[in-house]
Formats: C-alpha cells, sequence, structure tokens
C-alpha cells in the first residue's frame, strides 16, 4: 500500500462499492464444470425433491431409490450423497402430491368459469374397483386444463347412490360443488340413475346452467365402442375363428417358429408378427384383421 492520495481509504471504498463479491466463500466448491459454471454444492433437500418427482414422473415404486445400480450412479456423481431409504421416498412424494393438490384446490377455487367434469369406474386385474373424476376448464388466460382430481378405491356395490354419494364427497372436497357445469358419463344404466341424483344435489347448492338440462353429456367415445361392436357382429363367425387361431399359434414358441417357416415359403411378409386383440379396444381387432389377413 502506498501512502499517497490516490490509494488510502477513499481508493478502497470505491473498490468495494464497484467490485462483486464472490459466488462463493468455499473454495472446495470453486470447481468449473463442462458448461463453464462453477460444481453445485449437494443440497439433500432438492435431491429428495428430484428422486420423488422421478418416482412420480416414471411411475417407478419407492424401492427404486434404494437399488443398488442407482444408488452406485449417485455416489459416483457426487462422494457428499447420501441415497434415500424406501420411507424417505415414500414420504417425499405423498408431501409433493399434498402441496400440489393444495395449490391445485387454490387455482380452482379461483376460477371465474364453470368447471367440466368426466367420470368413469374401473375393475382392476384383482377384481377390485377404481373411481375417477377429472376436471375440465378454461383458465382466465384462454388455457383449456385438464386434471385428474381423483383416482380412488371405489368398493362394491357401484349402484347409482353409492356413486352418487361418492363424487359428491369428492366434489365438496374439492369445494367446486357450486362450480359445475356438466358431467360426461358412459351409458352404463347406474349412470344414468346417478346423474339425476347429482344433478338435483347440485341443484340445491347453487343452481346449475339451464337448470341442469345440459348437465349430462353420454360419452361419444362409448357410443362409438357400442356401434362398432354391434356392427362387428355382422361378422363374427370370422372374426372369432382368426382369433381362436391366433391363439393357437402364438400358444407356444414352437408353433410360432413353426407358422414362421410356412409364412415365409410362402412368400408371405411377417415381420410384424400376429395380433391378439382386446375386448374393450375395438381399434385392436381392426389390428388383428390386418395382421391376420395377407
Amino acid at each position: 500500500i502506498i501512502a499517497d492520495s490516490n490509494n488510502g481509504m477513499s481508493n478502497f471504498r470505491r473498490h468495494s462499492e464497484t467490485c462483486s463479491a464472490r459466488s462463493s466463500g468455499d473454495v472446495g466448491q470453486l470447481m468449473m464444470s463442462k458448461s463453464g459454471k462453477l460444481a453445485k454444492k449437494f443440497d439433500r433437500s432438492e435431491y429428495k425433491e428430484l428422486v420423488a418427482l422421478a418416482i412420480i414422473r416414471h411411475g417407478y415404486t419407492y424401492t427404486f431409490a434404494q437399488h443398488e445400480g442407482n444408488r452406485t450412479i449417485h455416489r459416483y456423481l457426487n462422494d457428499d450423497c447420501v441415497p434415500l431409504s424406501r420411507n424417505t421416498a415414500k414420504n417425499h412424494t405423498l408431501k409433493i402430491h399434498k402441496r400440489e393438490k393444495q395449490r391445485l384446490a387454490r387455482s380452482l377455487s379461483q376460477l371465474s368459469s364453470r368447471i367440466c367434469l368426466t367420470s368413469d369406474v374401473w375393475t382392476s386385474c384383482v377384481g377390485h374397483g377404481f373411481l375417477s373424476l377429472t376436471a375440465h376448464y378454461i383458465d382466465d388466460e384462454w388455457n383449456l386444463h385438464a386434471k385428474i382430481l381423483n383416482f380412488c378405491h371405489m368398493p362394491p356395490p357401484h349402484t347409482a347412490s353409492a356413486l352418487h354419494d361418492k363424487l359428491h364427497d369428492l366434489l365438496k372436497e374439492w369445494r367446486i360443488h357450486k362450480k359445475v357445469f356438466t358431467m360426461t358419463l358412459d351409458n352404463a344404466r347406474a349412470n344414468d340413475n346417478m346423474q339425476d341424483l347429482l344433478c338435483d344435489t347440485l341443484n340445491v347448492h347453487a343452481r346449475l346452467p339451464c337448470g341442469g338440462e345440459f348437465f349430462h353429456i353420454r360419452c361419444g367415445a362409448h357410443i362409438l365402442n357400442l356401434i362398432v361392436k354391434e356392427g362387428l357382429k355382422l361378422i363374427d363367425v370370422g372374426i372369432t375363428k382368426i382369433k381362436e387361431l391366433v391363439k393357437y399359434v402364438t400358444g407356444s414358441e414352437g408353433r410360432k417358429l413353426k407358422f414362421g417357416e410356412i409364412v415365409s415359403g410362402l412368400g408371405i411378409s411377417s415381420s410384424r408378427g400376429l395380433w391378439l386383440d382386446c375386448p374393450t379396444r375395438w381399434n385392436s381387432t381392426y389390428k388383428m384383421l390386418v395382421r391376420a389377413l395377407p
């Protein structure tokens, strides 16, 4: 330091006011990444968030966090990484669900428009019933949204009264029972009776547009499915024969190999293979016929 007028305290003050502070005081973190940015310090909270989001986005099980191969990768990327346990991954995933549910509830409460609903009931491969409820609405910026509000267990009986009680409870839980416009359902008899009950109930809370005249909308895809199924009955004999043939050929590896040899000998392309249809997907019947017929 030179003791003159150009190198006094005023000069130090000027430098302190114009020079930017260092972005990190930890020398151990001053490592440059390939992109030229300073490497981030390991943040366990952010790490838990990323693992939970991966589980949600890709449908992984909670044990994904405990997979040894996964843990090895994370330790390799950062020595400070302490892998999560199954319970920690589960708890943080549920925490994200609760947070996002609250955020969606706030958005719905501030919504100035009406909400259109769709609902359906499924039976799992082990016989458990599940009910879905989806909200469709347009926000103040005219963006169309579709949000799954609930996908929950629906024990029997699936009567009109039971479905009405379940759906009404869900609507009250989300506090949107006064904002409903329409509900789209398939053509099951229980749904026809249920929508009458729900329409009357919602009219008590807040009168539906046009008194609920347009509340019930029948699912167009379900109607189309019924029309196609009725039409397929005209060629049901041929379809059944092809289906049984496909089942027989694909029933064992030996039959498939022998069938492939015969097809190749006849000069027919078999690169796509046979296709067995699904009873609830009539377009899969079309695929089965296309694959089976030369």
